[in-house]
């Protein structure tokens, strides 16, 4: 019995247009992250106030 109501309330969630573009949404952000920190480019940014001469990422021209 309360396997049935359970599995009825999951389901009614599930198909709600609502909870729908949510999941959609937080998935899209996910993967969005991820392809963000897969590029590489947060690890090789200097830090706020650091100078040139001391960045080892900085390449001189």
């Amino acid at each position: 019995m309360l396997t049935a109501i359970v599995k009825r309330e999951c389901l009614d969630h599930l198909f709600s247009l609502r909870f729908s573009f949510a999941l959609v949404l937080v998935l899209g952000l996910m993967v969005l992250n991820a392809l963000g920190f897969a590029g590489g480019t947060y690890a090789s940014l200097p830090r706020k106030g650091a100078s040139p001469a001391r960045d080892p990422t900085h390449r001189r021209r």
